[in-house]
């Protein structure tokens, strides 16, 4: 029966996991101007994932990633956008490691199809790019509710009256 210790190696592994995994909240947290819970958010992952690996870090980083978009905002531009990339890329990222992570834990090594780890690679940047549209939607509403709003008062500034000549006087 082999031993549960675990090994640097593991540790090391379960640590940049969590640090993968644990970048969406921290761009979002950042974004949203609160410094402080984006890099609480980081280490929580980094060592959730010493822990246990992407089995609690990836729970760990949606529940995070859900708390730094509650709550309102600290100071930051409210017209800025969140970019895709601080998401998008970390959200694929984590899910393609995570996959990697159970064929190997479920397979030896030698017997994982080819099919398995392609399936693998297309889908974690189909979902990643979903989970990151679903981030961005919450992430940059307020500059789209400021954005609404300078587009209706500008739609409500524009005179739709007929233009009245000048009156003459005698």
């Amino acid at each position: 029966m082999e031993s549960m210790t675990p090994t640097m190696a593991g540790l090391i592994a379960g640590f940049v996991a969590g640090l993968v995994a644990g970048l969406v909240p921290y761009f979002v947290a950042d974004f949203r101007g609160r410094r402080t819970a984006a890099v609480a958010t980081l280490a929580i992952t980094a060592v959730g994932g010493m822990i246990g690996g992407l089995i609690v870090a990836a729970p760990l980083s949606i529940a995070l990633t859900v708390f730094a978009l509650s709550g309102r905002s600290g100071e930051r531009d409210a017209s800025k956008r969140l970019s895709p990339w601080k998401v998008g890329v970390p959200a694929t990222l984590a899910l393609w490691i995570s996959g990697m992570g159970v064929l190997a834990l479920l397979l030896p090594l030698d017997r994982i199809p080819m099919a398995a780890i392609v399936s693998i690679s297309f889908a974690a940047p189909v979902v990643g790019g979903w989970l990151t549209s679903l981030v961005l939607h919450f992430a940059n509403r307020s500059a789209n509710q400021r954005a609404t709003a300078d587009l209706a008062a500008k739609i409500a500034a524009v005179d739709t009256r007929p233009a009245q000549p000048p009156e003459e006087k005698p």
